[in-house]
């Protein structure tokens, strides 16, 4: 039986506190790094506890989970587009984050996506 938990994209701290769980919060980066509104405005800043490879973590879950991955920047900032398999039609809305931000902000985001909209790793969905 797997346990219910939530790993946060920012620095891969992992909760299985119910209530961390429900609103995606990260208890050391405070803040809640899990909630595709909230989580953009801190993943999109700078944080101290943010693991510097997360983004190439992010990376190869979107590309497991059968995604193509177009990065490239945007007005508002660097904006990430998922496409399945070699579509030309975005499978999610394009993830854009704040200006100046990292392309690994922008990689969790759509990661977050991804996972709510149903894909998983090994390019099962439910």
């Amino acid at each position: 039986m797997t346990t219910p938990a939530f790993t946060c994209p920012c620095c891969g701290a992992t909760s299985s506190n119910p209530n961390d769980i429900a609103q995606r919060y990260c208890g050391r980066c405070h803040d809640w790094t899990g909630d595709p509104g909230l989580g953009a405005r801190h993943l999109a800043g700078g944080c101290p506890e943010r693991m510097t490879e997360q983004g190439f973590a992010d990376l190869a879950w979107l590309l497991d989970a059968g995604l193509e991955v177009r990065i490239g920047p945007d007005a508002a900032g660097m904006k990430v587009t998922l496409f399945e398999g070699a579509g030309s039609v975005p499978v999610i809305d394009p993830v854009t984050v704040w200006p100046n931000a990292v392309v690994g902000a922008a990689l969790a985001m759509a990661r977050m996506i991804a996972e709510d909209a149903g894909y998983a790793a090994g390019g099962i969905r439910p």
